[in-house]
């Protein structure tokens, strides 16, 4: 079987908006306070659509989001399509480098 989705938790803090918007413009969900974690679960369902699939990322990375935020970071949760993912991949690890504590790529997934 093959992957068709990338997907990755990014950590960000004290970056101009127009970086922003490059870290979360394939965004399925941001997670700016704790109680994000805990507001997906409304919309789980038994299909597997776009809805159950946040449902289950943000199941993998709970624990980690919650200490990224009690640190002050913003989160998103990003699942690019293969077809971008390489990349897309390679920008994101790129201002991981550049940016140093300010973004951090804190895991991905292959899907």
């Amino acid at each position: 079987m093959s992957n068709k989705y990338t997907v990755f938790l990014i950590a960000y803090r004290d970056v101009e908006e127009k970086i922003e918007k490059i870290l979360t413009n394939s965004s399925v969900k941001t997670i700016d306070e704790l109680e994000d974690l805990e507001q997906t679960e409304v919309f789980c369902s038994r299909g597997f659509n776009l809805n159950s699939r946040i449902c289950i990322y943000v199941d993998w990375f709970r624990d980690k989001a919650k200490q990224k935020v009690k640190d002050g970071y913003k989160l998103a949760i990003l699942e690019v399509p293969h077809s971008v993912g390489k990349s897309k991949s390679d920008l994101l690890n790129e201002l991981d480098i550049s940016f140093e504590e300010d973004i951090l790529v804190l895991e991905t997934v292959e899907v």
